[in-house]
């Protein structure tokens, strides 16, 4: 996805790493999918450091340290875990 399409991705979409947005940090940007399927309210991103991006063989892209982001969904709850290779979000 194209850095100029942040504001359209779907639940479960990243996009990044994109130079610029957080200073010297490059961010990684995504969309939440809840455990429910409910499309998750906003854009959210991450930076490294702290985090580490590692582009896969495969085009996918490992997110680590773990990421945690608070009220999502209807119920408001906090959402912590991982983005794995292969474009699979896991919940810890």
């Amino acid at each position: 996805m194209a850095a100029g399409d942040v504001t359209e991705m779907e639940p479960g979409d990243y996009c990044g790493p994109i130079e610029g947005y957080s200073g010297s940090k490059p961010a990684v940007f995504f969309r939440l999918v809840t455990p429910d399927g409910d499309p998750v309210g906003g854009v959210r991103h991450v930076v490294s450091p702290p985090h580490v991006f590692t582009e896969q063989p495969d085009g996918s892209l490992e997110i680590r340290e773990s990421i945690l982001t608070l009220e999502i969904g209807k119920s408001g709850q906090p959402w912590h875990g991982y983005l794995d290779a292969g474009h699979r979000w896991r919940e810890v």
